[in-house]
């Protein structure tokens, strides 16, 4: 498709895959712009930077406002923001239940609801980064699991709700992706009964971030997908998450799930 002109949105664009999104974007549009909790107000590199608290539905509504008055339209929204806590179900505090709910899902939402009207001026594109857990109910992932599950069923909805209007949503679900998300994560610090299952668990994840794909490699393959003439309803990246996707899809419940318990039951 052409892009001459056009102008992107990126949430949580300051550093992983939102930053590198930001890059080729920018490379590839008349406007890029970056909202994100922290970071400067101003230009930079070519892409515009908007402090915006994804949770805040006043400051996303200030944002695309602004966004508005400023460039007229938005021809691409990528909501990338996102989130992660690890540990059990019976041992995450309602603090952290209540974060990630917001940042996850909340923070999609915001953005879609006051996203929408420009995207519907320009019948653009809307790209939701669900997550490889999303499609897969991982073990002691069981919050960040169900909110990109949240994100991939509001997708598929959606999509049919804005196709009169020529809106176009893509679901992408990346695998294991080495970035500072790692690093970032919450962890429970007391998981009484449930600590080596737990520890375990998180460790075999974490593993496979540090040796999965770059957030060069999975922002290029959204960004491939997002301006694709016929762009997918959705994406899943990297071989073992297209592995398990499909086998979800065809393996039967209980199968399935001592598959999962294997690789990440956490028992040593």
């Amino acid at each position: 498709m052409k892009l001459t002109g056009k102008t992107a949105v990126v949430t949580g664009g300051t550093k992983g895959i939102g930053a590198e999104l930001c890059r080729l974007f920018s490379q590839a549009v008349a406007n890029t712009v970056c909202l994100a909790r922290s970071c400067g107000e101003g230009e930079k590199n070519g892409i515009f930077y908007i402090p915006c608290d994804v949770c805040d539905a006043a400051a996303v509504e200030n944002a695309f406002r602004a966004i508005g008055e400023k460039f007229g339209r938005v021809d691409f929204l990528i909501n990338n923001a996102g989130m992660g806590i690890s540990g059990s179900v019976e041992n995450t505090s309602e603090r952290d239940f209540d974060s990630i709910s917001d940042v996850n899902f909340k923070g999609t939402y915001n953005c879609i609801r006051f996203g929408l009207p420009l995207l519907r001026q320009s019948k653009g594109r809307l790209v939701n980064v669900s997550g490889g857990a999303g499609a897969i109910a991982i073990p002691y992932q069981a919050f960040y699991s169900a909110t990109k599950a949240a994100v991939l069923s509001l997708s598929d909805a959606l999509r049919n709700e804005v196709r009169p209007f020529g809106v176009k949503v893509l679901a992408v679900l990346p695998g294991d992706v080495k970035t500072c998300f790692t690093e970032s994560r919450r962890k429970n610090t007391d998981e009484g009964v449930y600590a080596a299952y737990a520890e375990n668990s998180v460790k075999v994840m974490e593993k496979d971030e540090q040796q999965g794909m770059s957030a060069a490699y999975a922002a290029k393959k959204i960004f491939a997908c997002a301006v694709k003439r016929n762009m997918p309803h959705v994406k899943v990246i990297g071989v073992k998450y297209k592995f398990l996707y499909f086998a979800a899809g065809i393996l039967p419940r209980r199968l399935k799930d001592w598959l999962l318990f294997k690789i990440y039951g956490g028992e040593s």
